[in-house]
């Protein structure tokens, strides 16, 4: 059993590389107050999630018989933390710099100068710290300030004519670079030089005339109370206003009693005989390719009943979250676009990382780089769920191959998904004491997709356990 979960580990360690539990409650939903940094229903911005801990197997023993009593100490740099005291041992999560931690006495190892040392909740970190007489950190990332939907502000460079200088001086004498990539920038600061404002990026200093600053989308998914019983309907963008028509029958020529706006919802009643219209409950007929309709579905093998997992329909662009068999909360996503499609099969969460800059495969021909894109949850590979901070048009393809979430759906589902996150992480990674939450990705040409992964290599040591 031990050896199968060591090569577990070493799957998830190396697969992780977009192009680039409890009853069904109101508390299983995904929380809109997900940690300050990620993360259903009173928003709280200090209250922090409680994640169902999804166990498989055989946690690793790590906790001595009698356990001493711990100090804080201090992190001088990135931290990372280890299953068991080694640099060749799984990898949980890294903690960031200035992370006060609750720390056991170092021990001595021919591998750590500074000796390694248990912390709590659990793990080893060999690392430079510090004694400190505060208490533990309470502060997760990334830091989102109060009433923000997203942890810093960003822009995107203008395709004509934007440069990109060093520093004050390489302004005044006018030597810049052109961006060899289109640039979605977080801005770091600000500088005004001979009277004209700049954003301070990782790149350099910009011209603010040559960068469109971005507004994040406000939109968020709906708590669902009946399982689906009743199927979700959202309307699709369409026409100069963005509505779809609601008419009296459901035919094209019938009178039009209503419209709904974009992204409005409402509950399925009916549908036509043809399956190209459907009557929702708020009255009139909408033409099905109108609308976005997120129906329940059934488990993949294996699920639990208290098991968080999450369940996403590509061709519909609906993601619904699950606790067992029973469906909790529903939103829209953005999954790839036509050339470069989101795969489909069934995974787990690997990893997941408080902000991470992403950007296009070296031989791609839309090159891009986007900065600091927070809550992101890969899956396999390159591919994850994280926050699209840059558009509103949930609903509809639109990525590279990620899964496009609104900034609020973003911080709820990183913090309500396995592995849980915890104050001070700036990544935590899936392990056999706690697997990354099942996400499936299906569409009418993939509906049952196969286990893939780390997911796989799991299903596969519990065929053998």
């Amino acid at each position: 059993m031990a050896r199968n979960f060591a090569r577990i580990a070493l799957v998830l360690h190396s697969v992780i590389a977009c192009s680039r539990g409890g009853e069904a409650s109101l508390t299983d939903r995904p929380r809109h107050d997900a940690p300050a940094q990620a993360s259903v229903p009173t928003p709280a911005p200090t209250a922090e999630p409680v994640v169902a801990i999804v166990s498989t197997g055989e946690p690793p023993q790590i906790a001595p018989a009698v356990m001493p009593a711990l100090e804080v100490a201090e992190l001088a740099h990135f931290t990372e933390v280890r299953a068991v005291p080694s640099h060749a041992a799984p990898l949980l999560g890294v903690l960031a710099p200035s992370t006060r931690i609750e720390v056991h006495p170092a021990k001595k190892s021919d591998d750590c100068t500074h000796g390694w040392r248990m912390i709590a909740p659990r793990g080893f970190v060999c690392a430079k710290m510090v004694p400190s007489n505060g208490e533990a950190s309470q502060q997760y990332f990334p830091r989102v300030p109060k009433g923000a939907l997203v942890p810093g502000v960003y822009g995107k460079l203008r395709s004509e004519g934007a440069r990109i200088f060093a520093d004050a001086a390489a302004v005044r004498a006018k030597r810049s670079d052109a961006p060899t990539a289109a640039l979605t920038v977080r801005r770091l600061g600000t500088e005004t030089i001979d009277g004209r404002k700049y954003w301070r990026t990782r790149h350099g200093l910009v011209a603010m005339a040559d960068i469109r600053k971005l507004d994040s989308s406000g939109f968020g998914g709906m708590d669902i109370d009946d399982g689906l019983a009743a199927p979700r309907v959202w309307a699709r963008f369409r026409g100069n206003d963005g509505t779809i028509a609601l008419r009296t029958a459901p035919r094209h020529d019938a009178p039009i009693q209503d419209r709904l706006k974009a992204r409005r919802t409402a509950r399925l009643v009916e549908t036509s005989p043809d399956g190209a219209w459907v009557k929702l409950d708020r009255g009139g007929w909408a033409r099905r390719d109108e609308v976005r309709i997120a129906k329940a579905a059934t488990a993949p093998d294996g699920i639990t009943a208290d098991e968080r997992w999450l369940d996403i329909d590509v061709d519909e662009q609906v993601l619904v979250a699950y606790v067992g068999t029973r469906a909790v909360y529903a939103t829209l996503v953005s999954t790839g676009r036509r050339t470069h499609d989101t795969p489909t099969g069934v995974f787990r969460i690997e990893r997941k990382v408080a902000e991470r800059t992403m950007s296009s495969r070296p031989d791609d021909d839309d090159p891009y780089a986007v900065d600091r894109v927070p809550w992101t949850a890969y899956f396999i590979g390159s591919y994850a769920l994280h926050t699209a901070y840059w558009h509103g048009s949930f609903g509809e393809r639109k990525s590279h191959g990620c899964v496009n979430l609104s900034p609020k759906d973003a911080r709820r589902l990183y913090g309500w998904t396995a592995p849980g996150v915890l104050p001070g992480y700036t990544e935590i990674h899936g392990s056999a004491a706690q697997p990354g939450a099942v996400i499936r990705i299906r569409s009418a040409e993939d509906p049952t997709p196969a286990w893939q992964g780390y997911a796989a290599a799991m299903r596969e040591s519990a065929a053998h356990g």
